[in-house]
């Protein structure tokens, strides 16, 4: 699978799983797909923004989010900021293109 914005920005809004152990899983919302205002040629950079539910922060790392239509995908998430019910997370990409 290639990671780029046009595969996430039509999944803004909808929930990858992560799943922590057999017993317990992260429901993420994807709330964005951030572009910077300005790329270096020949490289697609792009974010994603994700928002969890949960009393304590997933530990910065690589995670396997799964989605309803998409493949599970290996992704390292970094927790950016508390909000009011839970965390949000950002999986930042600098791809050559």
């Amino acid at each position: 699978m290639t990671f780029s914005r046009a595969l996430f920005s039509p999944h803004v809004g909808t929930t990858f799983n992560v799943h922590l152990s057999s017993e317990h899983a992260l429901s993420l919302q994807l709330q964005e797909v951030r572009q910077p205002n300005t790329m270096p040629p020949g490289y697609e950079v792009f974010s994603l923004i994700f928002h969890g539910v949960s009393a304590q922060p997933l530990p910065q790392g690589t995670y396997a989010l799964q989605h309803a239509e998409l493949a599970e995908q290996a992704i390292f998430l970094v927790p950016v900021g508390k909000r009011d019910h839970g965390f949000e997370y950002q999986a930042c990409f600098n791809i050559v293109i």
